[in-house]
């Protein structure tokens, strides 16, 4: 959402019919079902085989290789999470013949985050919530997450 506000095309990658369109309705210009097709033929179809500028991987291990495969000559990788592990194999030849770049991104200033609020709230954004929980329900979010059953955060909820 934040990147579509900023007149950018979107490529998004989900896990079933349901998140594919959840996906489209957030406005995602091209969504890839990675249980029935191949992410990085898919990617570079869509992008006549040119690759895309940047690529922001949540995942960790088991994507980087198709994130960086997928990245144009010059392109950027974020990476901010390791949900499927810390260390990634990767292709160093094709990483410096692209001269790609990786830049590691964790959280932010308080001066990025008021910036961002201020962004949000001109563009009418607002977060996406599946569901919250009592913190005493910790347990029942988590296997929520974990079976990836939801479209939008999970939030913790600490009653008084």
């Amino acid at each position: 959402m934040l990147a579509k506000a900023k007149g950018l095309k979107v490529i998004t990658v989900a896990s079933d019919k349901n998140k594919v369109r959840f996906a489209k309705k957030l406005g995602a210009d091209f969504v890839i079902d990675r249980n029935t097709k191949d992410v990085e033929s898919e990617v570079l179809r869509f992008t006549n085989q040119i690759g895309v500028d940047a690529v922001i991987d949540h995942v960790g291990a088991k994507t980087w290789p198709v994130s960086l495969e997928v990245l144009k000559i010059k392109g950027r990788m974020i990476a901010c999470g390791t949900t499927t592990g810390g260390e990634a194999m990767v292709n160093i030849r094709s990483f410096y013949s692209k001269e790609a770049q990786i830049i590691g991104a964790y959280l932010g200033s308080k001066s990025q985050l008021v910036a961002l609020h201020k962004f949000m709230k001109s563009k009418k954004i607002k977060p996406v919530i599946d569901s919250i929980f009592d913190l005493k329900d910790a347990k029942i979010a988590h296997q929520k997450m974990e079976k990836s059953n939801q479209s939008g955060k999970i939030l913790l909820q600490v009653s008084n």
